[in-house]
């Protein structure tokens, strides 16, 4: 199965800071952004690897912009078919669906 990113399972590197705990710099301090933010890295990194190809991550409860883009899918469908109508529905809330980091 091929996934968006590498195989690799490394972490993004630690952001540069200013702040020490002692003097000789080894026990480097972050504030909170900067650990939010390197959090928000790593989870995007090990996502990307764990999502296939074509596959997206999508809520357990559509949005309503999932569900408006899926009705009018459904209404804007030329067929007559119900099942060809449920697709383009499917395929178009899938696609409103929002970014997994877009989410807070």
């Amino acid at each position: 199965m091929t996934t968006q990113a590498s195989q690799s399972s490394e972490l993004p590197e630690l952001p540069y800071t200013n702040y020490n705990g002692c003097s000789d710099g080894s026990e480097p301090l972050y504030t909170a952004d900067q650990m939010r933010d390197y959090a928000r890295k790593a989870i995007a990194a090990q996502t990307a690897q764990a999502v296939p190809v074509g596959w997206k991550l999508v809520p357990t409860e559509p949005t309503p912009a999932m569900r408006m883009a899926a009705a009018d899918a459904w209404l804007d469908c030329g067929s007559k078919m119900i099942l060809n109508k449920a697709a383009s529905a499917l395929t178009a809330g899938i696609a409103a669906a929002p970014d997994f980091m877009e989410v807070k």
